[in-house]
């Protein structure tokens, strides 16, 4: 009789723990069901946990759960403060710290740790853990969220910075390319003027070599006449030494003229034509000068707007000057070469050359600024002024213009 009681008494036992670890995994898996539930609020959660391990306890109906966070507690109902208690601390985070306390509210027999079992210790760490990681993620999933506001508020921010500055430098671009175009606009105001002052000085030019041409020149050419006829028939008078000095004076005046005549506006480009021209010019040189130019053409000459022929033929003239005056040359070539479209016009020097070109581009400064202004000049007329020098080298100065050009703008 005493085994069977001993082995009633047994099963009953296991059958009474088997039942308590099954309150226990009950309480395990109902904890965690409420924490990965999502949607609810950290309070909401730890007051459902609070309400529901107490019935994981043996004395469930006297025990009572108080579980505290971040200084809000969170209890089931009729909790109170007994000295049958037992309570594992949750340090989730730096500064932020809890608790989850379990009270017996009525006495109960002594256990493994008063009135409470050793598995129960154990549960009470296990839960403890679960709802600390569950509110490790909770501070982590604030702060992600925080960061996240901050980082959307400087996102916005940087956005509209970004925005307003790139309105800033489309209103700086416009209001640059709206002053670039006044002042290209200037530019061609100013160049179109240029070129009307230099016509119409040309002109002046023209008017005064005439006029000298037309009375000085004719009036000095005829004293001349009339002093030869007077010295003929006063062959005898005693005056023919001074007649022969006025003679001489008369000459050196018509020289004089001639050069000055040449000068302003050498009539022979308007009657000879500009092929005819550049010989004289050539032959000029070596009189005044004793330069020798070579003049060589090729292609079948046309005929050039008079603009365009005094253009080419002070651009050739003043090239001259240049060799002789700077470069020190005895010797030039004027090579002209007549495209279907265009005219070619090459001068060459022996002389001393200059070091002012890059890439066949003349640089310009201060005491080559003829040279500069000749170079705007046949740009203005849609031609292009090419410069190859090297010092000691000699010059060659190439300029290519249509043969119908004119001023643009």
């Amino acid at each position: 009789m005493i085994i069977i009681s001993d082995n009633i008494r047994t099963k009953d036992r296991l059958r009474w723990q088997l039942g308590e670890r099954v309150k226990e995994l009950t309480a395990l898996h109902r904890t965690a069901l409420i924490l990965n539930r999502s949607g609810r609020s950290p309070a909401h959660t730890l007051r459902s946990l609070a309400q529901a391990i107490a019935r994981a306890w043996q004395f469930s109906e006297v025990a009572a759960v108080k579980i505290t966070w971040a200084g809000k507690s969170y209890a089931s109902k009729g909790f109170k403060k007994t000295r049958w208690s037992q309570k594992a601390d949750i340090k989730a985070a730096p500064g932020q710290a809890g608790s989850i306390e379990v009270c017996y509210l009525k006495a109960r027999p002594p256990a493994y740790r008063g009135p409470f079992l050793k598995e129960e210790v154990l549960l009470l760490n296990s839960l403890t853990v679960m709802v600390k990681t569950y509110l490790q993620n909770v501070v982590y999933q604030e702060h992600q969220a925080k960061a996240k506001a901050v980082l959307e508020w400087q996102i916005r921010k940087r956005t509209r910075d970004l925005t307003k500055a790139n309105t800033d430098l489309r209103r700086e671009l416009a209001l640059g390319r709206r002053r670039e175009r006044q002042i290209k606009t200037y530019q061609e105001q100013l160049k179109s003027l240029a070129e009307k002052l230099s016509t119409a000085e040309e002109r002046e030019r023209r008017e005064i070599a005439t006029d000298l041409h037309d009375h000085i020149g004719q009036g000095l050419a005829m004293i001349k006449l009339k002093l030869q006829t007077l010295q003929g028939q006063n062959a005898n008078s005693g005056l023919g030494r001074e007649i022969e000095e006025i003679k001489e004076l008369s000459q050196q005046a018509i020289k004089y003229i001639r050069g000055l005549i040449f000068e302003l506006s050498p009539l022979v480009v308007y009657e000879l034509g500009f092929g005819a021209a550049l010989q004289w010019l050539a032959d000029h040189y070596w009189q005044k000068y004793k330069m020798r130019v070579v003049i060589r053409t090729a292609g079948r000459s046309r005929a050039l707007g008079e603009d365009l022929r005094i253009l080419l033929f002070k651009s050739v003239q003043e090239l001259l000057i240049n060799s002789v005056k700077h470069g020190r040359a005895t010797r030039a070539e004027v090579a002209v070469r007549w495209l279907p479209r265009r005219l070619e016009i090459r001068v060459r020097d022996h002389g001393t050359g200059f070091g002012r070109v890059t890439n066949g581009e003349f640089q310009p400064d201060l005491k080559s600024f003829g040279l500069f202004n000749l170079k705007e000049r046949i740009v203005q007329y849609g031609g292009q002024l090419t410069v190859n020098s090297r010092p000691g080298q000699g010059a060659l100065v190439t300029i290519s213009i249509a043969t119908k050009a004119g001023v643009k703008g």
